[in-house]
C-alpha cells in the first residue's frame, strides 16, 4: 500500500488552466504585418470551398495604422580653418558650449559638436583632400546663420569683443526684430536676431512692399508670420 502523499497547502490556491483566444483583431494585423515582412501575399478575401460551393468573405482587411513620419532636425556643419580657436571663440561670443570633440594627434580637429542654446552645430578643421574648405579658403560664404538671441545688442557687442567683424549694427527691422550680422574671424557670416514686435503676415506683406519687397509666404502658415528676413 503506497504511503500517503502530504497534501500540498497551496494546492488550494490553484486555478484551472483555461486557454484565453486572442482578440481577433489584434490577431488579424498581426498576421497581415507578418505576411507583409515575409513577403507573402496578402487578400482582402478568404475563399472557402463546401460540397463544391464556394463563398467569398469579403470582410475588409485591417486598417494599418501609417508609421509616423521621422522628425527631421538640420544641423549646421561648419568648416574653419583652426577649429581650435573657432570653439573658443563661439564660446565667447555665444556662449557655445563644447560637447564633443576629435582630434587627430597633430591636433586637427576632425569634428567637434558644441550647443548654443538648444541648438546643435557641427564643425571641423579643413580637409582640403575631401574637398572640405573653409571661407577662409574659399575666399567667402553664401550661407548665414540666423541665431535668435535674447538681447541682440549684448550678444553682437560680445561677438566684436571676441574678434567678429561687424557688418550691419543692431537695428530695428520692418519684421518685427531687431538684429545685427557679423562675420566671425573664420569666415562665418552670423545674423543675430531678437524679436520685439509681433507683426502679422498682413502687415509685412505691406511693409516688405513699402521696403520694394513682393511677400509670396503662404499667409496660413504660422511660420509666415515670423519668418526673418536679412
Amino acid at each position: 500500500m503506497a504511503a500517503d502523499v502530504p497534501n500540498d497547502p497551496l494546492e488550494s490556491l490553484r486555478q484551472p488552466i483555461v486557454a484565453i483566444a486572442p482578440d481577433p483583431a489584434f490577431a488579424s494585423v498581426l498576421r497581415h504585418r507578418l505576411e507583409e515582412a515575409l513577403g507573402m501575399s496578402t487578400s482582402t478575401t478568404n475563399d472557402t470551398t463546401t460540397n463544391d460551393t464556394t463563398t467569398n468573405d469579403t470582410t475588409s482587411a485591417p486598417v494599418i495604422p501609417a508609421t509616423p513620419a521621422t522628425t527631421s532636425v538640420l544641423v549646421p556643419y561648419l568648416c574653419v580653418d583652426g577649429a581650435d580657436r573657432a570653439l573658443a571663440f563661439y564660446a565667447a561670443a555665444f556662449g557655445a558650449v563644447e560637447t564633443l570633440r576629435m582630434a587627430e594627434p597633430g591636433g586637427r580637429i576632425g569634428h567637434a559638436e558644441m550647443t548654443i542654446g538648444s541648438v546643435t552645430i557641427m564643425l571641423s578643421d579643413e580637409y582640403p583632400d575631401i574637398d572640405v574648405v573653409s571661407p577662409t579658403t574659399l575666399g567667402g560664404t553664401p550661407v548665414a546663420l540666423h541665431l535668435e538671441v535674447d538681447d541682440v545688442d549684448v550678444v553682437h557687442a560680445q561677438a566684436v569683443a571676441a574678434g567678429a567683424t561687424t557688418l550691419r549694427e543692431p537695428d530695428d527691422q520692418f519684421h518685427g526684430n531687431r538684429n545685427a550680422v557679423i562675420r566671425d574671424p573664420f569666415g562665418h557670416r552670423w545674423m543675430i536676431s531678437t524679436p520685439v514686435e509681433d507683426v502679422n503676415a498682413e502687415t509685412m506683406s505691406e511693409r516688405a512692399l513699402a521696403d520694394g519687397f513682393e511677400t509670396t509666404a503662404r499667409t496660413d502658415s504660422p511660420e509666415a508670420e515670423s519668418a526673418p528676413i536679412g
